[in-house]
């Protein structure tokens, strides 16, 4: 199945007043962009904290169950790969068939990463720090996506799985959307059904009632951490709606920032992100579940990224260029579909059902 990616275009009429579509410039890209706060976003020290973190964790599953090893892609079943690079002693690799990249070695428990006892008062203690402005620069920005692409007459119902403390979910009910919600963590899961006052089912996708469905599932930063991303996307599309669209949001490797800054980017975290897509790749993992890709577009903070990457090596001079230069050269990133965030739109079509 090939896909048809909307390309960025501008509408201009000709003469006889016919519409055309031609690729947008520059100018129409900066009048897009919507900034982000880099000093909120990329403060300094911001790579050492990174690293510090990632690596505790990794130490953690170290001293825990340890690892085992991935002999194929997760996607393709490839077993040929090609070394990408390295971090904390863990390879991450390319598949040479789809273009993925895949962590050669996983915890043996993933839920070591993400047992800690303070996470539900770190989330809470987060939902609280910039969520109005986290309302109104992600969530607006998320769902004026999801309206543009909802097909004419579907009802307006959305799973967001991985919900955390729910701050979309509440984005997307003054939107006018039924709303519900999934997230590993049965704590946080708890905490967020209480006070939205709405269904939130936790620990596994099965326990989602199967005649429950949605005409929109929303899935933010969550599949590079799936050990098996074809089963996880199987259960998941089996809660959309005929015409149904899934919006994923992961990482981008073919990104700039992540290009330059190799195993300093704080996206590359093999044992959290044990996945790192391409378009190739999620065109792949669309055609293996009967999915279609009907969008694809990133938006990133590569410049941010930059910025602390260059701090951290203690060129001041060029962080300071990169962070002055962020709201010009971001636009032309994004353009170029090269920043380090991708945003991929997956539709179940009525004959697919």
């Amino acid at each position: 199945m090939s896909v048809t990616v909307q390309e960025p275009t501008v509408r201009r009429s000709d003469a006889d007043g016919v519409h055309n579509e031609i690729p947008r410039g520059y100018s129409d890209h900066v009048r897009e962009f919507v900034p982000m706060d880099l000093e909120a976003m990329r403060p300094k020290g911001f790579i050492k904290k990174c690293e510090d973190w990632s690596g505790s964790l990794t130490q953690k599953v170290l001293d825990g169950k340890g690892l085992k090893e991935v002999t194929a892609c997760p996607i393709c079943s490839s077993p040929s790969s090609d070394f990408e690079l390295e971090k904390f002693g863990i390879a991450m690799v390319k598949c040479q068939d789809c273009t993925l990249r895949y962590s050669r070695q996983i915890p043996v428990d993933a839920a070591e990463l993400y047992s800690d006892e303070d996470y539900l008062p770190i989330l809470k203690k987060g939902y609280n720090e910039n969520l109005d402005y986290r309302k109104q620069r992600f969530g607006v920005e998320r769902l004026d996506l999801i309206e543009e692409q909802m097909e004419s007459g579907q009802d307006k119902s959305l799973l967001d799985i991985g919900c955390g403390t729910g701050w979309f979910l509440e984005c997307a009910r003054e939107r006018g959307f039924d709303i519900a919600g999934f997230d590993l963590g049965t704590e946080v899961a708890a905490w967020t059904a209480d006070r939205l006052g709405i269904p939130v089912w936790s620990s596994s996708l099965d326990e989602i009632p199967s005649d429950r469905k949605f005409s929109v599932i929303t899935a933010f930063d969550v599949l590079e951490h799936v050990l098996d991303p074809v089963e996880w996307l199987r259960s998941a599309m089996t809660f959309l709606k005929p015409g149904g669209i899934m919006l994923l949001y992961v990482p981008h490797f073919d990104s700039l920032s992540v290009q330059v800054m190799r195993d300093k980017s704080s996206l590359v975290t093999p044992l959290e992100h044990v996945l790192f897509f391409t378009k190739q790749a999620m065109q792949t993992l669309a055609d293996r579940v009967g999915l279609e890709l009907t969008y694809f577009k990133t938006r990133g903070i590569d410049m941010g990224d930059l910025m602390s990457f260059f701090e951290d090596q203690g060129d001041e001079e060029l962080a300071r260029a990169c962070g002055k230069l962020y709201p010009y050269l971001q636009p032309i990133v994004d353009g170029a579909n090269s920043g380090n965030s991708s945003r991929y739109i997956l539709r179940l079509n009525a004959c697919q059902v």
